[in-house]
Parts: C-alpha cells; structure tokens; sequence
C-alpha cells in the first residue's frame, strides 16, 4: 500500500509495504517475499508522483537499472527496504522514505495518517488499530552505541526511570529494537548505562504498553503539563508530541481555558 499527496510544490510519499503484509505483526510468519514487486511499487509511485520544482527530473530509467539487481539479491524484507531507501535518498527530498513493519514509524505513521487508509486497516488490524508494543521512547545510534533521544511523559520508561541521555545496553540481553525487543513480553529488564564509566551500568524493569501513537501521545502530552514559578511568573508548560488532527488541538484548548494551566501567566 502506498500514499502520496502534493503540498507546496514537493511530492510528499509515504511508502508502506504492500499486499497482506501491510498489517502483519513483526513476529507473524512472513507471507511469500517478493523484494521485486516492492521496488517496482515504490519507483513506480516515485516515477508517477515525484516533482521539485528546483531540481530536474531524475533519471527514473537509471534508478531502476541501478537498484533492481541489488534488490534482487536481497534476502529478507529488511535488506531490500534498505537497498530501496537508497535509491530514494538520490532524490534528495525529505518525507520520502519506505517504512515497513519492522519499523516503529510504520505503526506510528499509519494510525497518525489512518485517515487515508481507512478503508483497510480494519482488514489488518482488528478494531482498525494499529498497535505495537513499546517502553514510550526515542532512541539514536552515535558511534555505533544506542542512546535515549527522548522519553513519553508519563509512560513505561518514564515511571521505570530512564532518562534522556542514557545509552543503552541491551534489552533482555539482547541488542536494543524498537519493535522486536518488546514483542509479545510482559517485562523487560533494560540495561543502561547514565555516564561514561562501569559503574554507572544498572538494570531497569520496565513494563512495555501495547498502543496506538494517537493513544501513547495524547496521553504524554496530558502528562507533561506543569506550571513553572519563575521570578514571580506562572509558566504553563506543555508538550506536545503530535499536533496532527483536532484531538490535540482541542486538548491544548482544554488544558489552557480550564485545565491545569489556565491560571498561568505565560
């Protein structure tokens, strides 16, 4: 399945794994990989709907020759969604990009868009949401280490104590995933480690949540409301994690007029 939509000039396409294989879980039996028909997809949709209005049109015919044998050879989905991106990444865009299920974006993306996919996702998701297991973190690799970029107000890692900034170690033993490391489990014991010396190293129980993106930021944004005193002033404070779609807009109305913040002076 693939969306695209123009806006400003620029093409912008979020590609999603196409066929049943849009819903499958991470840790479901793969149905029959077809590297092929995922790269004919994604340069077909680019080949039709891409347009800067700065640059001149790619050479979609050598992209193809370029990147079809090397995508060929590929032997799981990973391999070839990397190979795939490869090819995107000569267009020099933003917001063009292949995310598949073995990616946090890919939940993320779809429920915070299911608009434009309405008429499936119940097809692939029961209830029609798309969920997956997590600690309510963002995590980046520096220098071939894990560290945490940031932490969901009020969620899984935020109440187990793990801060922005900690690297991690491993998760269960195993090296850190943003979906598999969390798959159908209860309990993980997170090792990190807060400064640059051995004995910063601790282990961190941390209960994953299986959720929505709407559901897990809706609900750090209500948990990161505070008022700040600052010589003499009331700072009301709020995160907000997504702003798409009227939820978050009338929460943050809601917050400000008569909720926790509604006395602040700023």
């Amino acid at each position: 399945m693939s969306w695209s939509c123009v806006k400003g000039g620029i093409v912008i396409v979020s590609l999603f794994v196409g066929s049943s294989a849009l819903g499958q879980s991470p840790n479901a039996d793969p149905q029959p990989f077809k590297p092929i028909e995922l790269f004919e997809e994604a340069w077909q949709l680019c080949t039709n709907y891409f347009y800067s209005p700065t640059q001149a049109p790619p050479d979609w015919k050598a992209l193809q020759a370029k990147y079809r044998p090397i995508v060929e050879k590929t032997g799981s989905l990973e391999e070839a969604s990397a190979a795939i991106n490869k090819m995107l990444d000569e267009l020099k865009t933003s917001h063009t990009h292949l995310y598949t299920r073995a990616d946090w974006e890919y939940y993320d993306l779809l429920d915070i868009f299911k608009g434009a996919f309405e008429d499936r996702i119940e097809d692939f998701f029961p209830g029609g949401k798309v969920t997956y297991s997590n600690i309510g973190i963002f995590a980046q690799r520096i220098r071939e280490k894990t560290f945490v970029k940031c932490v969901l107000d009020g969620g899984p890692a935020s109440k187990a104590g793990i801060l922005t900034g900690d690297e991690i170690c491993s998760v269960d033993g195993k090296e850190y995933d943003p979906v598999k490391s969390f798959i159908g489990k209860t309990r993980v014991i997170v090792r990190i480690k807060r400064k640059p010396n051995a004995h910063s190293v601790r282990d961190i129980k941390v209960v994953p949540e299986k959720n929505t993106a709407g559901e897990r930021y809706m609900a750090a944004m209500k948990a990161s409301i505070r008022t700040i005193v600052d010589s003499g002033f009331r700072i009301g404070y709020v995160h907000i994690w997504s702003f798409v779609g009227e939820e978050s807009y009338l929460q943050l109305l809601k917050d400000i007029q008569s909720g926790r913040i509604k006395d602040a002076d700023g």
